[in-house]
């Protein structure tokens, strides 16, 4: 008896001991010193949309209503109601680079992705990626690209708002 009484109480030592180092580990990750939003994204007041266009599943076919171009006539919807930006028709007049893509991923989901670049460099400044469904109904996959579609923006539109902190402004999901 007592040799099972000690394996318990090793057992119990080692499990608190395990979850108090990853609760000091999550404090000390909190308290990190905020790291600074790339200022482009921040003070831009001129946006071009790119499409980077939506890639055909193995079949050839596309998964979403709205032809190839539906998201980047989504995404430049949104933004034009949004008004944050002045929409430019050339990534020259632009401050601000906003790339949208969709990807056939393996598994059951595609993947949206918002790339932000800056457009003199060309080197991206941030990258939204969020999945929608690819099995299911037509319906459904539409619901689940539009779902996509506007927590893409959401994150945007937070991001923009700026600068407290990227983890902040970004949200949890």
């Amino acid at each position: 008896m007592p040799r099972i009484n000690r394996q318990v109480i090793t057992a119990m030592v080692s499990v608190v001991t395990l979850l108090s180092a990853s609760l000091l580990s999550a404090q000390d990750q909190s308290a990190a010193p905020a790291a600074p939003l790339p200022a482009q994204i921040v003070n831009a007041k001129k946006a071009f949309i790119s499409n980077a266009g939506e890639q055909r599943n193995l079949e050839g076919d596309l998964r979403f209503t709205g032809g190839p171009d539906r998201a980047y006539n989504q995404f430049y919807a949104v933004m034009k109601d949004w008004g944050r930006y002045e929409l430019v028709s050339t990534p020259a007049d632009a401050d601000l680079v906003l790339q949208i893509h969709v990807a056939d991923l393996t598994g059951s989901y595609d993947e949206l992705r918002l790339t932000l670049l800056d457009p003199k460099s060309n080197v991206t400044l941030w990258t939204f990626s969020e999945h929608a469904a690819k099995a299911g109904s037509q319906k459904a996959r539409d619901v689940s690209l539009d779902r996509a579609m506007s927590l893409i923006s959401d994150d945007l539109k937070k991001l923009a708002a700026g600068p407290t902190t990227a983890a902040e402004s970004v949200g949890k999901k």
